[in-house]
């Protein structure tokens, strides 16, 4: 706003004042609309301050009823802040109501007095900011310190139902295992003992504490519970000795679980909360048969594609999956079983037909090749969700990013259920080439699914470059294991080190044995 000069009078202040209020307005009282469309003068009164009033000091027997400058905690420990506090209140003169009328025993018992002021005016300590860790933190919802009991039971529900739930079911997002094992809970309470034992282990493994948490103390109520409630008991408290066990000690933790599975059943026959538990365990029996050589404990028929959606049903990527597992399950019987004819259906290229009859001819290059062609169909016909929405060569990955010495395929998935389904496919490739018949030509197959190298390597850039926490499942572990024995350059088991780290953080499972196992070949490699 320009600067306006007026040229006055002495006697004339007033209407140079006036004139000033003509041009400028009057800004520190301005004239509401309303005012001047009914033609009245807007008036402000003069403001009123209230004086503080002074409190007058309160006798023993005298209530305080209008002033609560004072927080009084009884029962609780004395802080340093409210000695001092107390001892200047005595010097002051000032005592507090009844206090001398109580006993003396409860005189010898402390109270504790924070003042209000004190509360706003002093800042809180690392301590207490770790006590007070606010809730819109995410993981502040899963924090079991600094908790009370109450708080560090519900953390642990919420770690079970939200970080170990997706885990078991495999990042299958249609599953209902979760909310059918919460109502279980709810009606069993012993069940909700073993849930919240599972995640207090999972927790402190998670964190390296060695302090596991002690096993259930009363073993004989779990025999009061009889059918399903029962056996959904007894398999999640199998899950623990997974996650304290490593990889190559699996085999030792499932007799019990898998020797419950009759020679016939079908994944599809159990109802969940069971179903899904039955398929995790399941799914740590081809792990470690994987690790060991050694031939499954889970039955052929248990993920028999019998009544299954066509695997590349854009609206089922569940059964895609079921069928990477079907594959691993009869490729480590082949393998690893004793022979015997089997007769299940496979996948052929015709995209809604099944091989009705398996080869009878027991190890036969017929029945390798009957797997082989099944395993390939299914890669060629999976479904756009179980599809990676990148897809980058080793070449083109290290040009990509020069950082990546590694250099490992880069293929980016939306799901961890197809990151596991994927890995089953790898696996079940690679474990069929390094036992490929002699002169056995194999038809109509890019040449690169041939190859040992690309399996391996594609087995190590999808475990790389992909990040959901759900998606370190027992089958991918064990693949990555398996793989690792091949890894030659610095780089290369510079990446496997970190997956293993991430495998830690993830899910609890200690891999101490088999990743010194790991260094002890690479440290022969590097001499040799």
């Amino acid at each position: 706003m320009p600067l306006l000069l007026l040229h006055t009078e002495p006697g004339n202040a007033l209407q140079a004042e006036v004139e000033i209020d003509r041009v400028l307005g009057d800004e520190r009282k301005p004239k509401c609309a309303s005012c001047e469309a009914r033609g009245a003068v807007c008036t402000y009164p003069d403001l009123q301050f209230i004086p503080k009033l002074t409190a007058a000091p309160v006798g023993p027997g005298k209530l305080r009823s209008s002033s609560y400058t004072r927080i009084k905690f009884v029962n609780e420990p004395v802080s340093p802040a409210s000695k001092s506090s107390d001892t200047n209140s005595n010097c002051n003169g000032t005592s507090r109501s009844g206090s001398d009328s109580l006993p003396q025993g409860t005189r010898n018992h402390h109270s504790s007095s924070i003042t209000i002021d004190s509360l706003l005016t002093t800042p809180p300590s690392v301590e207490e900011c770790k006590r007070q860790r606010p809730l819109v933190d995410w993981h502040g919802y899963f924090d079991t310190r600094y908790v009370s009991a109450g708080g560090r039971h519900g953390a642990l529900l919420r770690h079970f139902r939200y970080m170990m739930v997706p885990w078991i079911e495999a990042g299958d997002c249609l599953s209902r295992f979760g909310v059918d094992v919460m109502y279980f809970a709810q009606e069993h309470p012993f069940i909700q003992d073993v849930i919240i034992e599972l995640a207090a282990d999972q927790t402190n493994l998670m964190h390296h504490n060695r302090d596991a948490a002690d096993r259930l103390k009363d073993k004989a109520r779990i025999h009061a519970l009889d059918g399903p409630a029962r056996r959904v008991a007894d398999s999640l408290l199998g899950i623990t000795d997974y996650l304290r066990s490593g990889p190559l000690r699996w085999r030792s933790c499932l007799m019990y679980e898998m020797g419950l599975l009759s020679s016939e059943l079908a994944v599809l026959s159990v109802e969940e909360p069971l179903q899904s538990l039955c398929k995790l365990h399941s799914r740590f029996d081809l792990a470690s048969s994987i690790l060991l050589r050694q031939h499954p404990l889970t039955p052929r028929s248990f993920y028999s594609p019998q009544g299954f959606p066509p695997a590349w049903d854009l609206e089922c990527p569940r059964a895609t999956y079921l069928w990477s597992l079907y594959h691993l399950t009869i490729t480590l019987h082949f393998l690893h079983g004793p022979a015997q004819p089997f007769t299940q259906p496979l996948l052929q290229d015709s995209p809604h037909q099944t091989l009705s009859q398996f080869p009878s001819a027991p190890n036969s290059s017929a029945q390798w090749l009957a797997i082989w062609q099944s395993c390939q169909t299914w890669r060629d016909k999976r479904p756009l969700p179980m599809r990676p929405i990148l897809d980058i060569g080793n070449i083109e990955a290290g040009q990509i990013d020069t950082r990546a010495d590694a250099s490992f395929p880069i293929q980016l998935y939306t799901n961890a259920l197809a990151i596991q389904a994927n890995i089953n496919y790898h696996m079940c490739s690679l474990l069929l080439l390094t036992t490929k018949p002699r002169l056995l030509k194999l038809p109509g197959h890019q040449l690169f699914a041939t190859s040992q190298s690309w399996h391996v390597q594609t087995i190590a850039g999808i475990a790389c470059t992909n990040e959901f926490p759900e998606q370190w499942d027992p089958i991918l572990i064990a693949a990555l294991l398996f793989v690792s024995g091949d890894m030659t350059h610095p780089s290369q088991q510079n990446a496997m080190r970190v997956c293993f780290r991430k495998i830690r953080t993830a899910t609890g499972i200690a891999l101490d044995r088999e990743v010194s196992e790991l260094e002890s070949l690479w440290a022969v490699g590097r001499l040799g």
